[in-house]
């Protein structure tokens, strides 16, 4: 009994130390305040692979899997959606669930792309975002819309790792195999 109880708690230390490890994460941000009207959303997939508690992605070497950036448009300037990692300017984001934008450590918070429409938001392109400077910029054939509001982020949506599930799974087997033997 004392050699089941051991191997228990064994492979629940292993199951529990193996989930620890940094997982991708989903980050969903949104942006208002445009001249004219209008709402940018923003989708981050990252993975804190340094584990210092910023995510910086720019181009090849990158700790951000995957974007998605639309704006609805307005008057001014149509609606626009962007997930092309090679139209990536930067982005940078101190994981405190603050607004893009307040971060005042290490490199400076920002994001922005450039395709047929340049959108760039956080202090990296203008000042810290305040309410009061401007703190984003979309810009297309010609025209620039502004915004002082901030990238505010949602709910943080943890992507579950494959190799944590299947760890839990062989573990769940284990559990099984030395109940039988017990029994």
């Amino acid at each position: 009994m004392r050699r089941g109880a051991l191997a228990l708690a064994v492979l629940a230390a292993a199951t529990f130390a193996s989930t620890a490890e940094a997982a991708p994460m989903v980050l969903n941000f949104t942006q208002s305040g445009w001249t004219g009207g209008g709402t940018v959303e923003l989708t981050v997939t990252v993975d804190d692979l340094d584990s210092n508690g910023q995510i910086m992605g720019f181009g090849g070497s990158s700790e951000l899997l995957s974007y998605s950036v639309s704006f609805t448009g307005n008057g001014l300037v149509g609606g626009f959606s962007n997930s092309t990692l090679g139209e990536l300017m930067g982005f940078v984001y101190d994981l405190d669930g603050g607004i893009l934008g307040d971060g005042t450590t290490g490199a400076v918070e920002g994001f922005g792309i450039v395709s047929p429409v340049t959108y760039a938001t956080g202090p990296g392109p203008f000042a810290l975002c305040d309410g009061v400077q401007d703190c984003g910029q979309i810009s297309f054939n010609g025209v620039t819309l502004t915004t002082t509001q901030a990238l505010t982020p949602g709910e943080l949506a943890v992507v579950p790792e494959p190799a944590s599930a299947a760890l839990f799974g062989l573990g769940l087997v284990g559990l099984l195999g030395l109940r039988r033997r017990l029994v």
